[in-house]
């Protein structure tokens, strides 16, 4: 994963938002009990195609401690 001035690439997927986006995605995560860091991590584990169960399990593992 790589951050950019204008979002973070996902192998070789872009995520883009604008701030005002952003804000609002994370008020409706928040409403319902997630926190930013949750949000991220359950996006990320969304977007990639996992090939090594190994990685996946550490990565969902990750995602978990922010809960």
């Amino acid at each position: 994963m790589t951050w950019t001035e204008d979002g973070f690439y996902l192998d070789r997927m872009v995520i883009s938002l604008t701030p005002e986006q952003e804000a609002r995605l994370v008020q409706a995560a928040q409403a319902d009990g997630i926190s930013p860091e949750s949000l991220v991590a359950d996006i990320v584990l969304e977007a990639l195609d996992f090939e090594d169960e190994e990685e996946e399990a550490v990565l969902v593992e990750r995602r978990r401690q922010f809960d």
